[in-house]
């Protein structure tokens, strides 16, 4: 732990540590980022397997519970000819749990707050302007079922003219745990795809490093430092780890939020400069102090 430890702060501020970057193979650096990638990968994945996935298993069966005891038990939605109807008067809501309510509302405001999980309206057509009164994740219409996300945009399934049957409340439950069982099943293989994900969006990151490595080359050039392309992109893999190291910190605290493109470039041009084109302090000589000459008292 305290060699990797040591790594990460060599990353950040070590001026000899980058003087021999300077000087090494570019090989090397490529492979330092690729490790470094490698294991952020595995520490992304790790953090959403134990804190996220979890949170999402429990919102399945809380789904299932809710639904058995929101969904009415008479209501029978009747489809024929791609025309819907119920039997019951509309419109019908059901109503978020509110577990469901946080899973999401994650960035919750007064026009994307979600009260409702689906509202029941086949007497007329969508109307966005009324729909956004529902504050439903979904809404059934005389022929379409309508998904709405939390920035309000609404996508329009229509129904078929072949589409017919009838809807019960035991069809739906049977759906719902179904969709639980699936999330059981999932969880596992969900933890290999954000792992690759995670290692995919990473390595796409080296044509934004490439980039960066491009500024680095110019600040080098306008402070009158000789240095090649392959020298800027060698120090510039290193330089990274700060911005990546930072954006990881702020994943944990909010992981909606997304740390953008001149935050990268301002992090590590900062590393690059740092550690490599100021110039360091002089070292503080403290002269000796000055001989005493003994005198004699009795003159």
């Amino acid at each position: 732990m305290r060699f990797y430890l040591k790594k990460i702060r060599d990353n950040i501020s070590n001026r000899s540590y980058y003087e021999d970057i300077f000087a090494g193979s570019l090989n090397s650096s490529f492979r330092y980022y690729f490790k470094m990638v490698m294991w952020l990968a595995l520490i992304y994945t790790a953090f959403i397997a134990i804190f996220i996935l979890p949170n999402f298993i429990d919102w399945s069966r809380q789904l299932v519970k809710n639904l058995a005891t929101e969904y009415p038990a008479e209501l029978v939605i009747t489809v024929d000819q791609g025309q819907i109807s119920t039997n019951q008067t509309e419109p019908i809501k059901i109503p978020l749990a509110l577990s469901e309510r946080y899973l999401f509302n994650s960035v919750p405001t007064a026009s994307s707050t979600k009260d409702n999980l689906l509202v029941i309206n086949t007497k007329k057509a969508f109307i966005a302007d009324e729909a956004a009164s529902y504050r439903a994740l979904m809404i059934l219409t005389e022929n379409s079922l309508v998904l709405v996300n939390n920035d309000g945009e609404a996508v329009i399934n229509i129904l078929p003219t072949t589409a017919g049957g009838t809807i019960t409340v035991n069809d739906v439950l049977i759906l719902a745990q179904k969709f639980q069982n699936y999330a059981y099943l999932l969880a596992p293989v969900l933890v290999l795809v954000i792992y690759f994900y995670s290692l995919v969006i990473l390595t796409m990151l080296l044509v934004v490093v490439a980039i960066i490595a491009l500024l680095t080359y110019l600040l080098f050039v306008l402070t009158k430092k000789p240095i090649t392309y392959r020298q800027a992109l060698a120090v510039t893999l290193h330089a990274v780890t700060l911005f990546y190291l930072l954006n990881f910190i702020v994943f944990i605290i909010y992981p909606s939020f997304s740390v953008n493109f001149p935050f990268m470039v301002a992090f590590t041009l900062f590393v690059i400069y740092r550690n490599l084109i100021r110039q360091p302090k002089p070292a503080m000589i403290i002269p000796p102090p000055a001989p005493t000459i003994p005198t004699d008292s009795k003159k």
